[in-house]
């Protein structure tokens, strides 16, 4: 009696395996983990370790594996891509997802647990769970240090190192010396234009002229006499050329500046600095009647207007300075060495 009921529970025994295997060759899709073989010495903190997903299911079938999150658990995925579904001899298909993962805390690290939808054609989806795997990871730190769970002491920054001050001397130093550099170097540009331009053909160099003002006014009134402008009616221009000779001629004399002001502030400027007497009374009147024939349209006689070189060239005898015959020899020096 002991021997069939052995026997039948024996019997009951195979037919169960045999349900199970035939239940899981049946089994239409597949899903399991697998990595590679670790480093000589195993895998350590910060290795970037190869992880793939693995689905194998039959002909009909669609097998969607979902991306992995970048922070998945333990787990940061660096780098992951889904490979082209590949037809096995038998009929079948397999598709990898690879990633290369990271693992910064030493130890047995487990992954996550989710599910791998499928779907056949034409009829109901379904999940198939993936079972975990665990990868194992070791301490890069010597053996003694850190925590069990591969910690490290935190302590506290070291306090920055004071470094003395460089000197500021050098620095003003060479500040100065590239500063006169840059000036002589301006002035030696400057310089170098001038000459060039005045080596081109056709421009012409104004020269100074080295004559005495009272010189330049007498030939200037010469000119201006030869012109003979109120015979022919043109007074403005005539009254320009004498008063322009005329303020010229203060400018070289007294050293106020004349070419730019009104009459008004002129004769304010030439007394501010104390020049009065006879070369005020015989400027003004000059200046005055110029006015009047310039912006007043008044027009003069042609005596009259001649008449405006007669008191310009009074105002130049009375106020002209005696010269003695070293001033015009040196004068003559002068003006001969700027035209070799």
């Amino acid at each position: 009696m002991v021997k069939k009921l052995s026997l039948l529970v024996l019997t009951a025994c195979l037919l169960l395996t045999l349900a199970v295997v035939q239940s899981e060759a049946q089994e239409p899709v597949l899903v399991f983990w697998e990595t590679g073989p670790p480093p000589e010495g195993g895998w350590t903190v910060g290795d970037p370790i190869p992880l793939r997903l693995r689905a194998s299911y039959r002909a009909g079938f669609e097998v969607v594996l979902p991306e992995l999150p970048a922070q998945w658990g333990p787990f940061e995925v660096r780098e992951q891509a889904l490979l082209d579904p590949v037809a096995q001899e038998n009929g079948d298909f397999i598709v990898v997802r690879e990633a290369t993962v990271v693992l910064w805390s030493p130890g047995e690290h487990e992954t996550l647990p989710f599910a791998v939808g499928y779907r056949m054609d034409g009829g109901e989806p379904g999940q198939v769970r993936v079972p975990p795997i665990t990868i194992t990871v070791a301490s890069v730190l010597p053996e003694g240090e850190g925590g069990q769970d591969g910690s490290v002491e935190k302590h506290d920054l070291k306090p920055q190192v004071s470094l003395p001050e460089p000197p500021v001397w050098p620095w003003l130093l060479l500040s100065m010396l590239a500063a006169a550099l840059l000036s002589q170097g301006v002035r030696w540009l400057i310089n170098r234009l001038q000459r060039t331009k005045s080596a081109e053909p056709g421009v012409q160099v104004e020269e100074k002229d080295e004559r005495f003002p009272e010189e330049i006014a007498y030939d200037e009134l010469d000119r201006i006499t030869t012109l003979d402008l109120p015979a022919q009616g043109e007074f403005k221009r005539h009254y320009t050329l004498v008063t322009d000779c005329a303020r010229v001629y203060v400018e070289g004399i007294y050293h106020v500046p004349a070419m730019d002001r009104t009459t008004a502030e002129l004769l304010a400027a030439m007394r501010s600095e104390r020049i009065t007497g006879e070369p005020l009374s015989l400027l003004r009147p000059l200046l005055e009647d110029a006015d009047l024939v310039k912006f007043a349209k008044l027009e003069p006689s042609v005596k009259q207007a001649r008449a405006a070189i007669v008191q310009a060239r009074q105002m130049v005898d009375v106020t002209k300075p005696e010269r003695t015959p070293v001033d015009e020899q040196a004068i003559t020096q002068h003006a001969t060495r700027n035209t070799q």
